[in-house]
C-alpha cells in the first residue's frame, strides 16, 4: 500500500522543479533595452543672404466708386454696360432737366433786374429825373397859387352872399389838398437831391445776393442729376435702367481703376516691424508672373476682427493683367543675423528657451538666445550650429537624454 504513495511523491517533486527551472534562467538574464521614440527633426543650415518670406495677399482696386445722382427724378441717358472703359470727366448719366433748366432761367432774368436795380441805386437819381421833379414841383406851385386866387374871391362872393359858405369852404379844401400836394414834390425832389440812403443801397444789394443764389441753387439742382466719372477706369455694375424713377445716393453704377492695384496684407504684431512704405517687394501671382511692387500704406491700428496689421502693396497693371480678387504673394527679403528655424523647434523653461538636439540616437537640450520671430521662425542668435538635428514636433514631451529614432533616416 505505501507504493503508490511513493509514486505520487515523486511525480509531485518533478513538477515542482519543472516550474522553477524557468524562474532560474530569468533571474540570470540581461535587462530588456527601452525601445525609442520616434520624432521629426529639423536640421540647421545657415544662410549668407536674407531670407525671403512669402505673404499671401488678395488684389484689391486701387480706386472704386459706387455713383448716385444727388438728386430725385427720372433717368434721361444712361447709355454703358458693364465692362465700358470711361475717362474721367466723362457724363455717365443723366437725369430729365426740364424743368431744372425753366428754373435756372427764371432765376437768371431775376438776378439781371436785381442788378439793374442795385446798378441805379448806387448811381443816386440822374439829372434828367431831378429836372422832372423840379417840373412837377413848379406845376403844383403855381396850381396852389390859382386856388389861393380863387379863395380869395370865393370868400369876396361869400361876404356879399353870391354863393354859400359850403361853396366857400370847397374853395378852401382845394387849397388845402394842393398845399399838401406841394409838400410831398418838395420832400420827393429833396430825396432825389440827397441821393439814395444806406438802407436802400443795402436792400438793392440783397436783392441781388439773393437772386444770383437763386441762380446758382438752380444750376447746382442740373449738376446734381448728372452722373460724372471722378477718374478713368471701367464700368463693372449697372444696377438702373434709362426711364426709372431714381433718389437722392440711389446706386446707379460702379466704377473701378485698375490701372494700379493694391495686394493687401494681414500682417501679425510681431513682424510688422519688417515692413516701412516705399519699400520694393517682388508680387508674383498664381501663374508665375512677377512685378514689382511698393509698399504704400501701413495701418497705424490693429485690425479688430483680424488681430492683424493691414499693409497695402501698390502693384502697376498697364498691361491689365491683374484683377480684382486674385491671389498674389509677396516676398520680403530679411537680413538676419543668425539661424532661422520653425518655432516648433523651440520651447520654453523658467523664461528661457531651449531646443532638443538629437545627438547619437538622444535628445540634448540646450539652452538657446532668440531674436526675431518672423513668418512662422525664429531667429537663434547662440545655442546651435550649422548641421545639428533638431526635434521640431512635441519636445515637451521628451526628456533630456531619452533615445529617439528620427523618422525618414535609416
Amino acid at each position: 500500500m505505501r507504493k503508490p504513495s511513493y509514486v505520487i511523491f515523486c511525480v509531485a517533486l518533478l513538477l515542482v522543479g519543472g516550474c522553477a527551472s524557468p524562474a532560474t534562467e530569468t533571474d540570470t538574464s540581461a535587462p530588456v533595452e527601452q525601445a525609442s521614440k520616434w520624432v521629426e527633426a529639423y536640421k540647421v543650415a545657415s544662410e549668407t543672404k536674407p531670407i525671403q518670406f512669402a505673404y499671401a495677399g488678395v488684389v484689391e482696386p486701387t480706386r472704386e466708386i459706387e455713383l448716385s445722382f444727388g438728386s430725385p427724378g427720372e433717368i434721361a441717358q444712361l447709355a454703358l454696360k458693364k465692362g465700358d472703359k470711361v475717362k474721367k470727366g466723362q457724363l455717365l448719366a443723366s437725369l430729365d432737366g426740364k424743368a431744372q433748366q425753366i428754373a435756372v432761367q427764371v432765376a437768371a432774368e431775376q438776378a439781371n433786374m436785381a442788378a439793374i436795380m442795385k446798378n441805379e441805386a448806387g448811381k443816386g437819381s440822374s439829372a434828367e429825373a431831378i429836372g422832372q421833379q423840379n417840373l412837377r414841383l413848379t406845376s403844383e406851385q403855381q396850381n396852389l397859387a390859382e386856388a389861393k386866387k380863387a379863395l380869395a374871391q370865393g370868400e369876396a362872393l361869400f361876404q356879399g352872399g353870391a354863393i354859400s359858405k359850403s361853396e366857400r369852404d370847397n374853395f378852401a379844401v382845394r387849397v388845402q389838398q394842393i398845399e399838401n400836394s406841394v409838400k410831398q414834390q418838395q420832400l420827393a425832389l429833396q430825396e432825389l437831391q440827397k441821393g439814395p440812403s444806406a438802407n436802400q443801397v443795402a436792400q438793392a444789394q440783397s436783392s441781388l445776393a439773393q437772386a444770383q443764389g437763386q441762380v446758382s441753387q438752380a444750376r447746382e439742382s442740373i449738376q446734381l442729376g448728372k452722373i460724372v466719372a471722378p477718374f478713368d477706369g471701367t464700368v463693372v455694375e449697372i444696377y438702373e435702367e434709362t426711364g426709372k424713377l431714381v433718389q437722392p445716393g440711389q446706386q446707379i453704377m460702379k466704377v473701378v481703376d485698375l490701372s494700379n492695384v493694391t495686394v493687401a496684407l494681414s500682417i501679425d504684431q510681431s513682424e510688422i516691424g519688417m515692413f516701412s512704405v516705399g519699400k520694393n517687394l517682388s508680387v508674383q501671382s498664381g501663374t508665375g508672373e512677377s512685378v514689382t511692387g511698393t509698399i504704400t500704406f501701413i495701418s497705424p491700428v490693429v485690425d479688430q476682427k483680424t488681430g492683424k496689421f493691414r499693409v497695402e502693396v501698390t502693384v502697376p497693371n498697364k498691361e491689365g493683367f491683374w484683377r480684382g480678387g486674385m491671389m498674389a504673394t509677396i516676398e520680403l527679403p530679411v537680413a538676419v543675423n543668425g539661424v532661422m528655424i520653425p518655432l516648433e523647434c523651440v520651447g520654453m523653461s523658467n523664461e528661457s528657451h531651449y531646443v532638443m538636439k538629437v545627438v547619437n540616437g538622444k535628445v540634448e537640450k540646450a539652452k538657446v538666445q532668440t531674436g526675431k520671430v518672423m513668418n512662422g521662425h525664429i531667429e537663434i542668435l547662440s545655442g546651435i550650429t550649422n548641421g545639428d538635428l533638431l526635434v521640431n514636433s512635441g519636445i515637451t514631451s521628451l526628456m533630456d537624454g531619452e533615445r529617439v529614432s528620427v523618422k525618414g533616416e535609416s
